[in-house]
């Protein structure tokens, strides 16, 4: 949380692929997605808001493009998601999911962001 963004900045992901599949097995498609959702006015309202089944969405949200991937790639896929230009200052939950038809796993963080001082 130390950088802090502004509306119409890039948040870029880098996928980092950790073990390579045999190519003996079934290749297995592995989906990843960013999404972004705020403004908070403090880090605690966002973890409020954010907890359970069904967290409750900020005002402000935007999606990177889902990337599918077969667990065959060799190659490491790119998120990359723009903060929307009308974004309003405050905290923002970034999250993350990769999963595959079996199993997902996502994470979040918290970013800030102010308005660009032109």
């Amino acid at each position: 949380m130390n950088a802090i963004y502004h509306p119409g900045s890039v948040i870029t992901v880098r996928w980092i692929r950790s073990a390579a599949t045999s190519t003996q097995s079934p290749a297995t498609s592995i989906a990843f997605s960013m999404s972004l959702s705020g403004p908070y006015r403090t880090v605690a309202l966002l973890k409020n808001d954010s907890i359970g089944a069904h967290p409750r969405l900020g005002r402000t949200n935007a999606r990177a493009k889902r990337i599918v991937v077969l667990d065959t790639a060799a190659d490491s896929p790119v998120s990359i998601l723009r903060i929307p230009a009308d974004a309003g200052p405050g905290y923002y939950n970034l999250t993350t999911a990769m999963g595959s038809k079996n199993l997902t796993e996502s994470g979040s963080g918290i970013i800030r962001v102010e308005k660009s001082s032109k």
